[in-house]
């Protein structure tokens, strides 16, 4: 942007003094001249000894003008950049918000899908396959994990075909099927309604040998009685509040 005017300072004051009003005239003259064209007029006068000193400090004047409209250009030309590269960055993340809301919705597309072929029984009812209630007769495997779907829905909710797989596995060791169902229902009421938690603590149980769900409840009075007795050991003689020791089953 070109610079439309100059300065006059008030200390020209004490360079004018010696001048007349028609050297002053054709000073102010000049440099109205000068700071349009930027060609120095000609003068006669004694105002020509002073026009030198004062087309000098227009000169800075333009200089300084010259680098602000500079700064100022860079400066607009940095937000302008910033601007567009932060257009830039969220139009890219939403992009990625898009695909991955896509990849997130095939996801859970896919799971439903999975829940609907693996519910155990319900589906496999209205497929037309055999549930543990139909007919007249049932193997003891069937009476075994229908008690164990029964305890699995009560606490958790609908047994998938993995859960019912993976309870025969336990039978099979010799696991019956009420500790499997205690397991269960212990699992709720630690607050923890997963099937991997009621698996971890059949996993013990096999472990240690324990075969029944009147097998852990007695193991589980012992412990009890026994922290029972320790934190009465550790009670302090003037009383005092004694140790309360939680049990995951």
């Amino acid at each position: 942007m070109a610079l439309n005017s100059f300065n006059v300072y008030h200390s020209y004051l004490q360079s004018l003094e010696p001048l007349n009003d028609s050297e002053r005239g054709r000073l102010f003259t000049a440099m109205l001249s000068y700071s349009i064209t930027g060609k120095q007029p000609e003068l006669r006068g004694n105002e020509r000894f002073v026009f030198p000193a004062f087309a000098a400090q227009m000169d800075r004047d333009k200089q300084k003008y010259a680098e602000k409209c500079e700064k100022n250009r860079r400066n607009a030309q940095k937000r302008t950049d910033a601007a567009a590269g932060a257009r830039r960055r969220f139009a890219a993340f939403d992009a990625k918000d898009k695909d991955m809301e896509k990849d997130k919705e095939k996801d859970r597309e896919k799971d439903r899908e999975k829940d609907n072929d693996n519910l155990f029984p319900a589906e496999a009812d209205a497929a037309g396959e055999p549930s543990f209630e139909e007919g007249t007769s049932s193997s003891p495997a069937d009476d075994s994990l229908a008690l164990i779907a029964e305890a699995y829905e009560k606490s958790i909710g609908m047994m998938p075909r993995h859960v019912a797989e993976q309870a025969a596995s336990f039978l099979a060791e010799g696991l019956e099927p009420g500790l499997i169902a205690r397991a269960i229902e212990l699992a709720a009421e630690n607050n923890v309604r997963k099937w991997s938690y009621a698996a971890a603590i059949l996993r013990d149980c096999g472990k240690r040998g324990v075969r029944s769900a009147e097998e852990l409840e007695a193991e589980r009075r012992k412990r009890d009685e026994s922290y029972s007795a320790g934190a009465l050991a550790a009670r302090p003689a003037g009383g005092g509040g004694g140790i309360s020791l939680g049990e995951h089953f």
